[in-house]
């Protein structure tokens, strides 16, 4: 950890420094421009009076020349005089010394804004550039974290099967523990399963390839068959699962089944993982033509602020009393996914009494 904070202090210093050395490098440059603006102004100007100068020893002023025979009365406009004869100055003409001014200041606005625009295209692509370099990192510390929770999340059921197929080829198991051991495979197995199919979504999703069809679904029928399978299948210790909706259950909801079955088993697994052994409910409502599934559980919760954290990939849960990082923290992120894709979507909320994740699906067509 100590390692990974003096490489962000060192990538954001590399960033200043960077910065500062552009600015300069830029605030330079448009010294060096703006100086030369000034010596082409200064050119015209001297170039007329030496005009002027050249036809005062001459004696006369050509016809359609930039210059003019006046009075010698300095204005703020023309302060270039030279003494001709009898009180009379050849200078400039007025409208000559105003396109001057006007072309230098027109210059001297184009300088400046040609650099606000420089400076400003440079910062935001530095600090694009340091934006990616720092997302990058955090990704692959979140790849690096994703890999080993999945190494860990794969290894603990293949140890469980390796263990039941040793004693099976050992032979020195009687009818009940093959039983048990067989029992306890299967569920591994299934585990297995249900991780690998959270990753094949993920990568569908990243494809923006999902492959979702979908269709009404029976809402009852489909509850009662998920909370089945959880029962012979799931290795969770401790409360049951519960379905409330009454005439609500009879509807149908339009979904991919495949999809919302692994949302509703994520999220039947956070409750799992998160609810300290209490039973999970499932209840179901609708509001506005939509149908809401809501599963709740009576664990510490979660702070409300981080409710929008709990669906980012590879976030997991670090507010547990045993302080311990559950899943793979692809869960929620894919249950959310999915649910936007089917047109619907995924809610957290904390309370007092536990956690609730409601999920939204549009009703479908009697």
């Amino acid at each position: 950890m100590k390692k990974i904070i003096n490489r962000d202090i060192g990538m954001h210093l590399i960033f200043v420094v960077s910065l500062a050395s552009f600015a300069s490098l830029a605030g330079w440059w448009s010294l060096f421009i703006s100086k030369s603006v000034e010596e082409s102004h200064e050119s015209a100007l001297r170039e007329l009076k030496l005009q002027a100068e050249m036809a005062a020893i001459r004696g006369y002023v050509p016809t359609g020349s930039s210059l003019v025979i006046r009075p010698c009365r300095s204005s703020k406009t023309n302060l270039i005089l030279v003494p001709y004869k009898d009180g009379l100055c050849i200078a400039p003409r007025r409208a000559v010394l105003e396109r001057i001014e006007s072309e230098h200041k027109s210059k001297q606005l184009m300088v400046t804004g040609e650099s606000a625009v420089f400076l400003l295209l440079l910062a935001i692509l530095l600090f694009m550039l340091y934006w990616s370099v720092l997302s990058e990192r955090r990704f692959r510390r979140d790849l690096d974290s994703f890999f080993n929770t999945v190494t860990h999340e794969l290894k603990t059921p293949l140890a469980g099967i390796k263990t039941f197929l040793q004693s099976v080829e050992i032979g020195r198991l009687d009818s009940k523990d093959a039983s048990n051991l067989a029992s306890m495979a299967v569920k591994e197995v299934d585990r297995l399963e249900h991780l690998v199919e959270n990753l094949l979504f993920s990568s569908r999703l990243k494809r923006r390839r999902p492959g979702l069809k979908l269709r009404p679904v029976e809402l009852e029928l489909f509850l009662e068959e998920l909370i089945e399978h959880r029962r012979l299948y799931s290795n969770k210790k401790g409360g049951s699962i519960l379905l409330k909706g009454d005439e609500t259950l009879q509807t149908s909801v339009l979904a991919a089944p495949d999809a919302l079955r692994v949302i509703l088993e994520n999220l039947l697994d956070n409750a799992d993982k998160y609810g300290n052994g209490s039973d999970v409910i499932i209840e179901v409502s609708k509001s506005a033509g939509k149908v809401e599934i809501c599963v709740m559980d009576k664990g510490p919760g979660f702070p409300p602020e981080r409710s929008q954290d709990l669906f980012k990939a590879f976030r997991r849960g670090d507010w547990t009393d045993d302080g311990i990082k559950h899943g793979s923290g692809l869960g929620l992120y894919l249950a959310r996914s999915l649910a936007r894709f089917m047109g619907g979507d995924l809610r957290a909320e904390s309370t007092a009494n536990g956690s609730c994740f409601t999920l939204l699906l549009k009703e479908a067509e009697k």
